[in-house]
């Protein structure tokens, strides 16, 4: 057996290197905050979304981007720690979701206006846009939107200029690890125990 993008006790890993792409989105972010919103200091909230029904490995989308931002920004940057502009929402990766998640997440904060998200998915993604509309605190000129795993969500999203970030799996690769991957377990060679496939982000472009 290999586990396909969710990893099983005893036998190998095939699939998104979760820690990894959460560095990198949050590294991405760290680097153009400057270019965005003049400074750290300057953005108001950050939402980070995450569901422990997801599972261990899924919920590593959330703890790279937590651990860039504590790392250049300090006490501000920690996830819900105290006096912190990050805070985690809980996700469900549903276009409903997401729009009850961000309509809850404004809610509590009434005065934010420069604000990121880093969803755990496209569909979520699509439905905090949607949700941030109808409570009539949409501004893509002071929202920062990032999401996980291009789809048609994502594509979308992108070409109206409401996604400003967004990851490419390589879902179409999966073959490429999986198959060679298989067959020289099946046969008794050595195999990784961790066999990554390759992503990359795809910035909007405005930022290109």
């Amino acid at each position: 057996m290999i586990g396909i993008d969710i990893p099983v006790p005893g036998f190998p890993f095939m699939g998104a290197d979760n820690y990894g792409i959460s560095q990198m989105t949050g590294t991405w972010f760290a680097d153009h905050v400057e270019e965005i919103y003049g400074g750290w200091d300057n953005v108001d909230v950050v939402f980070l979304s995450w569901t422990a029904a997801s599972g261990e490995s899924t919920a590593l989308r959330t703890t790279g981007v937590a651990d860039v931002l504590t790392a250049r920004f300090g006490a501000t940057g920690v996830l819900d720690g105290e006096g912190s502009k990050v805070v985690s929402v809980n996700a469900t990766g549903l276009v409903e979701g997401g729009q009850e998640e961000i309509l809850n997440a404004l809610a509590a904060h009434p005065d934010a206006e420069n604000i990121v998200y880093f969803t755990w998915n496209n569909p979520e993604a699509a439905g905090v846009v949607e949700g941030a509309k109808l409570a009539g605190r949409w501004d893509p000129d002071k929202w920062t939107v990032i999401g996980m795993g291009i789809d048609e969500f994502g594509t979308e999203l992108m070409e109206a200029g409401e996604l400003d970030v967004d990851v490419n799996f390589h879902f179409d690769e999966y073959a490429r690890y999986l198959i060679p991957g298989a067959l020289a377990h099946m046969h008794g060679n050595p195999v990784p125990s961790h066999m990554f496939v390759e992503m990359e982000l795809l910035e909007s472009p405005q930022y290109r």
